[in-house]
């Protein structure tokens, strides 16, 4: 019986976590991915074509900072290395459309802490352009017009349609259960 409600309470949480519902056809899509996802500010190195033709042909950059492929323009960009903004700050995400180009979009709120980690992030780099980074490459790397303060945002590009940004928010939706299942374990014990 214990066994019975412990397993109802779980179902009903990871039910919650992934958008209302277990969708069998997505558990099958995202088995055994996992969230790899972070923020990080673009490096004014990316601005240097000789820096940028040296870093791509010996694979080196700058010390702190990662080369990441952009596959959506064919190129790469440099990005400081440290971030604090990965997966883990993703406190619930869905897919939608772009209000204004009907494109698929993934829609995300930060948890409190990152929101104002993201705030804080775009205030210091306005004018500059933050990568979004999944499974080491980067999907979008928009400019940074004004301080984002809002802890919520969505990310565009990199999907080739509805259903990549609806397993991505799957993904992410599912590893941020995981981290509130192990965080109550650990404060159970």
């Amino acid at each position: 019986m214990k066994i019975r409600s412990l397993f109802a309470v779980s179902l009903l949480a990871i039910i919650t976590a992934c958008g209302g519902g277990l969708d069998p056809e997505l558990e099958a899509a995202t088995e055994g991915r996992e969230a790899n996802l972070s923020f990080h500010v673009v490096n004014d190195a990316s601005n240097n074509r000789g820096t940028m033709e040296v870093a791509i042909e010996r694979g080196v950059s700058p010390p702190g900072t990662l080369i990441l492929p952009y596959p959506e323009y064919n190129t790469h960009l440099i990005v400081d290395e440290r971030t604090r903004i990965d997966q883990d700050c993703i406190r619930s995400a869905k897919e939608g459309l772009h209000p204004e180009s009907n494109s698929p979009i993934m829609n995300f709120k930060f948890t409190d802490e990152c929101a104002k980690l993201f705030g804080k992030m775009t205030a210091e780099n306005m004018g500059r352009r933050f990568a979004v980074v999944m499974d080491g490459e980067i999907i979008t790397a928009p400019n940074i017009r004004s301080e984002i303060w809002g802890g919520s945002g969505f990310i565009e590009g990199g999907f080739a349609n509805m259903q990549e940004a609806r397993e991505l928010a799957y993904i992410l939706n599912r590893h941020q259960y995981r981290l509130r299942q192990q965080a109550k374990e650990e404060e159970a014990q």
